[in-house]
């Protein structure tokens, strides 16, 4: 199963960023990203713009947010 604030959480960690400068390299606003992280519903398209934003393949972001297995 996927969970997005786990993904942008490791993500944040690793790259150590802030709320605020996650949301200012990836183009997505600040309010979007909480929203994201507290109802857990992304598109594509905003995944694709995270894994971007912490330079790594969409598959490796989507792999950190992979729990449960």
């Amino acid at each position: 199963m996927f969970d997005i604030k786990r993904a942008i959480n490791i993500g944040m960690a690793l790259y150590n960023l802030s709320h605020g400068e996650l949301s200012e390299r990836s183009g997505i606003t600040a309010s979007a990203l909480s929203n994201l992280k507290g109802k857990g519903n992304p598109t594509l398209q905003t995944m694709q713009k995270l894994s971007e934003t912490f330079g790594v393949p969409l598959s490796v972001f989507i792999g950190w947010g992979e729990y449960g297995q």
